[in-house]
């Protein structure tokens, strides 16, 4: 598996628990645990984790029209997949050493395997 969250300025790897502190922040802005340089949030994986939030909201709105469930239902289901969309967050997080701006959002070039 690819691993994004990469420091970019000493490459270390950031770990699990780091990356999960990392979703209850609200800026985007942390320091890298081994050489204390600030890392930032890509554009690209902030614009991501706001559509898996929508797509949890959609998908919990539909299984409420489609299926009676009772509130109780309803809230668990919530809960749970919130929860499982926060705890899968860390995998999906790009890190870049500059503070990238959403509007005119582009991906960062891939890099070149070497074989």
């Amino acid at each position: 598996m690819n691993n994004k969250r990469i420091c970019q300025n000493c490459g270390h790897i950031w770990s699990y628990p780091a990356a999960l502190r990392r979703a209850w922040l609200s800026n985007s802005e942390q320091s890298c645990e081994k050489c204390g340089a600030r890392q930032y949030l890509s554009a690209h994986s902030r614009m991501r984790s706001g559509t898996y939030a929508v797509m949890v909201m959609v998908v919990i709105l539909l299984i409420r029209v489609l299926v009676d469930l009772s509130v109780t239902s309803s809230v668990l289901l919530s809960v749970g997949l919130f929860l499982a969309v926060f705890l899968l967050y860390p995998f999906t997080i790009e890190l870049t050493s500059d503070n990238q701006k959403l509007a005119g959002m582009q991906r960062p070039p891939r890099k070149k395997k070497k074989k």
